[in-house]
């Protein structure tokens, strides 16, 4: 019984040695003899052995230990080759490297793993080093990945990779497969991300004859096609056939071009022809980038769907072909893969990436919306500046601006290669899609409609034909209506021109539309859901009172600032806030209106917030002049209030608090509870700060009830907050326990990080005053995790209304811990 081994072989094969031969005789024996001895010395010195020649004279077969000292002898051997002195053109030399069990017999072996390896040389290039996925696996070289392939009469597809290393030539046509998996572009660069949909892919094959994977330009359709159909080479015994596209310029020039892959030879086929000689054949046809010929692949694809039964096909495009049989695949952004690919890209480009770099990769890869060509765009880049400088100049410039030095127009750079896809829209369709540029972030259809001037099902349609030419992305929400999204590139392409008055002035009055729902769903109740609303539109929301005065829309811009106020109170900037809405001013009517009379408060309420007191007075005084104007008592009384907190703020609290029972009346009387729970809020703080406790606590709990009444929660914490802090100051500190509590619950609902801080803050006060020091120091250390959040305004700050326990604490805080479950410690003086 034969002996196995295990042996990594090495074959080798001279390019076209018979020609050779028979034109330069023995000039060319002579070299091949040098070619030989070379090859016996280099094996021995590598630790293997020439057993003998394989197949044809030239061909040479060696035996090693291991991969790894065969692939340096392969490399080692290609280098020494070039170096014996030529006799007229250059000779090259084919090699591929296996692993595993062989037959051994006396200095030979037999078997399976001799032939898959003479397999694999078959298909190699003159000059390349080609690995079977075996001996890959334990030798830690460079490797090209050149995907999955069935060889001729190797039962099992095999893994090949191409061995990279200095002074060998890298790129090489496709494998010289017979069974047409060598159609399949390489590249010089590994697969990087994309297993999920790599896994969905292969799956969807073995279940739909036809597949398209259809994405924005730069999305790595072909890559992702390429990888699959090299993967599953098992499936389709007949092999895989590619055809790009690119250059196809009608139906016939896309037949002779499936039918040269099948048949070098072939000319003048017709439709019928490649159906008929397709029928039969267990193949899978690869029709890369199809949107350059789409009324072509259509009709081809339509009459062979019909006339042929085994073949399947892969197609990319950035448009659907619209059959019914059609599968279509999706393809948006790497997502979290991005990172990885541009920190590997940028890597193999000579940048330096330290190990805490990842952060700003993620930064940058964000920037070209994590698209595959904007990564490799960008990476050249980060070896010739540091990232922060990168990110910079990106968010100056735009990743439009980002040029690759070679490759295909359309490849060439972002702008390009947008280009290419809007200069394939009609005129009507290319506004659509610029007026869409006008948001930031994403929008719903009703949206896109009202910008449009147009309504319902119209609207569908044209929103329809976007999606199809991955011009826009669709968005699913588990809402009763998905939304839509530009990509930053692609909506910093539609903003080069600039936007028709009359769509900037539609957005401006849509976005005062939807800010005045916003603000009353926000007014009713703070809710996650309704903070997350506005998170989502706030963008939008900033552009527009951006856009009002150049649009004529400033009633709408000033509608917008009356409606945002309370929302970017709790969320958004302070001196940002102020400078957008102080925009307006200059485009101000003249005439008092309601409209002004709110911007103007709305105004000074946001100069309160960037600590400008003078200017919040000079328009809160404006707006209550007109409210008095117009006879509108409802304002009178919100224009009073805003004056009585800058009064506060300027150090005259008697005038605060004779400015806030000014307005009480009015406000009881309008029944406007809202207005009034604020203002007893606010004058309960104020009383609290007098040391008048009595009135403080009833003003504040009146103010409690009515946010409670009114599902004003956002407010209630800050009603909380002062009641706690006025049952404090008159020596009720177990009562005061409660209400911070449930201030703290209701600001982790919400998500208002300084509110819960100053939560933590009260608590650790109130343990203090009741003697529980160990516990006070826990929280109190425990606010600093939230001391970057946002914050609703207060006046006083906890260390001035309790200046000996904040010491105290102080004193303390050297070593101490921070509790993970600060509130559990409240509850937990509660119960006591």
């Amino acid at each position: 019984m034969l002996a196995t081994k295990t042996v990594a072989l090495l074959m080798t094969d001279v390019v076209g040695s018979t020609r050779l031969e028979q034109r330069y005789g023995p000039q060319f024996l002579d070299w091949l003899q040098h070619h030989v001895d070379l090859a016996v010395e280099l094996a021995a010195a590598h630790g293997g052995e020439v057993l003998k020649h394989r197949g044809e004279g030239d061909s040479l077969f060696a035996a090693f230990a291991d991969p790894a000292s065969a692939i340096r002898c392969a490399i080692a051997w290609q280098l020494a080759f070039r170096e014996i002195e030529s006799f007229g053109p250059p000779v090259a030399v084919r090699m591929a490297i296996d692993f595993g069990e062989a037959y051994a017999l006396e200095s030979d072996f037999w078997g399976g793993l001799v032939n898959r390896c003479a397999r694999l040389r078959e298909v190699s290039h003159g000059g390349q080093i080609l690995v079977s996925g075996h001996a890959a696996e334990s030798a830690k070289f460079d490797f090209i990945d050149l995907g999955n392939h069935t060889l001729r009469d190797v039962e099992q597809p095999l893994m090949i990779y191409q061995v990279i290393a200095p002074g060998l030539e890298r790129d090489f046509p496709p494998l010289r497969n017979p069974l047409h998996l060598a159609q399949l572009p390489s590249y010089a660069s590994s697969f990087t991300g994309r297993d999920q949909e790599r896994t969905e892919l292969r799956r969807l094959l073995s279940q739909h004859r036809l597949i398209s994977i259809l994405g924005p330009g730069g999305s790595g359709k072909t890559r992702l096609a390429v990888e699959v159909a090299s993967r599953s080479g098992s499936q389709f015994k007949d092999g895989i056939l590619h055809v790009d596209l690119v250059s196809a310029d009608s139906a016939e020039s896309l037949i002779q071009s499936l039918a040269n892959r099948l048949d070098a030879t072939a000319n003048a086929t017709s439709i019928d022809q490649l159906a008929s000689r397709l029928n039969n054949l267990a193949t899978l046809v690869v029709l890369d980038n199809a949107d350059h010929a789409i009324e072509a692949t259509r009709e081809v694809l339509t009459r062979l769907m019909v006339a042929t039964h085994k073949p399947q096909f892969l197609v990319t495009s950035r448009e659907a072909l619209g059959f019914p049989e059609e599968h279509r695949f999706t393809l948006g952004s790497l997502g979290t893969d991005a990172t990885l690919m541009l920190m590997e890209r940028a890597a193999a480009c000579g940048a330096r990436i330290g190990p805490g770099d990842q952060p700003i990769y993620r930064q940058l890869a964000a920037a070209v919306d994590e698209l595959p060509l904007g990564i490799e765009l960008l990476a050249p880049m980060l070896a010739v500046m540091q990232p922060a400088e990168a990110l910079r100049l990106m968010r100056e410039f735009s990743a439009l601006e980002l040029e690759a030095a070679s490759g295909s127009s359309r490849h060439r750079s972002l702008d390009g290669m947008i280009a290419w896809s809007v200069d394939r829209l009609d005129s009507e369709d290319r506004d659509r899609l610029q007026s869409l540029g006008l948001f930031v972030g994403s929008f719903p259809l009703d949206s896109a409609a009202a910008v449009w001037g147009s309504t319902g099902w119209g609207a569908a349609q044209n929103m329809r034909r976007l999606v199809e030419k991955s011009l826009v992305q669709f968005e699913p929400h588990s809402g009763a209506s998905g939304r839509y999204r530009l990509l930053q590139t692609m909506a910093a392409y539609t903003r080069k021109a600039p936007c028709p008055p009359e769509v900037a002035r539609r957005f401006v009055e849509h976005i005062a539309s939807v800010t005045a729902e916003l603000d009353r769903d926000l007014r009713k109740a703070q809710t996650a859901e309704h903070f997350q609303s506005w998170d989502l539109w706030n963008p939008s929301v900033r552009k527009a009172v951006g856009l009002a005065s150049e649009a004529n829309a400033v009633d709408a811009g000033m509608r917008i600032i009356h409606h945002a106020s309370l929302f970017w109170g709790y969320r958004a900037g302070e001196r940002e806030d102020a400078l957008l809405a102080k925009k307006l001013l200059s485009s101000l009517p003249s005439e008092p209106s309601k409209t002004r009379a709110e911007f103007l408060n709305s105004l000074a309420v946001l100069c309160v917030r960037a600590g400008q007191r003078e200017e919040a007075e000079v328009h809160a005084t404006a707006s209550l002049a007109d409210a008095r104007a117009i006879g509108d008592a409802a304002h009178e009384a919100k224009s009073l209030l805003n004056l009585s907190i800058i009064a506060l703020q300027s150090g005259r609290r008697e005038e605060a608090i004779a400015l806030s029972r000014e307005a009480e009346p009015i406000l009881r009387q309008g029944n406007d509870l809202n207005s009034l729970a604020a203002c007893l809020s606010n004058l309960g703080a104020m009383l609290n700060e007098l040391e008048t406790l009595d009135e403080s606590i009833g003003a504040i709990q009146e103010a409690i009830a009515l946010f409670d009444r009114l599902g004003n929660r956002g407010r209630l914490v800050l009603a909380l907050q002062n009641l706690a802090e006025a049952l404090m100051k008159a020596d009720r500190p177990a009562e005061a326990l409660p209400p911070i509590l449930r201030s703290a619950e209701i600001a982790a609902e919400l998500n208002l990080a300084g509110s819960l801080a100053q939560a933590a803050q009260l608590g650790a006060v109130c343990l203090e005053k009741m003697g529980l020091g160990k516990e006070a120091l826990k929280v109190w250390n425990a606010a600093d995790r939230y001391v970057d959040g946002e914050t609703i305004l207060r006046h006083a700050t906890i260390q001035n209304a309790f200046p000996s326990e904040v010491s105290e604490l102080l004193r303390s805080t050297e070593g101490s811990g921070n509790s993970e479950d600060w509130q559990a410690l409240l509850r937990g003086a509660i119960s006591t």
